[in-house]
């Protein structure tokens, strides 16, 4: 149960990954709308959803490998063996933007 409390706060920002990841399965690899969406978009959107979760609940490892498990699979099936330094770095991405999130609450309350 107490597992469960601690995904529930995660679950919003959860959700919206996966609305993201089903984003990806459709666009067309090799476009110029695809490549835009797998550096610009989903890595701006990985360091925005993670920062606003670790404003609203701090700091907590399993969002950023969560985030990493979400765009693995996808990433694999439509690009091949790069995707996994994609999917490492959004991630990271997501591991830093909850990381300074986590910090501007800790140093607000202060």
């Amino acid at each position: 149960m107490r597992g469960f409390r601690q995904l529930l706060p995660m679950l919003p920002n959860i959700v919206l990954t996966a609305l993201v990841f089903f984003l990806l399965q459709s666009w067309e690899p090799g476009t110029e709308a695809f490549g835009k969406l797998i550096t610009i978009y989903i890595p701006l959107y990985c360091i925005c959803g993670s920062l606003i979760y670790g404003l609203k609940n701090g700091f907590h490892w399993l969002y950023p490998t969560t985030v990493f498990l979400v765009f693995l699979p996808i990433l694999y099936l439509v690009i091949g063996i790069p995707s996994v330094i994609l999917a490492v770095i959004y991630g990271l991405l997501a591991l830093f933007g909850i990381f300074v999130g986590a910090r501007f609450v800790k140093w607000r309350n202060k």
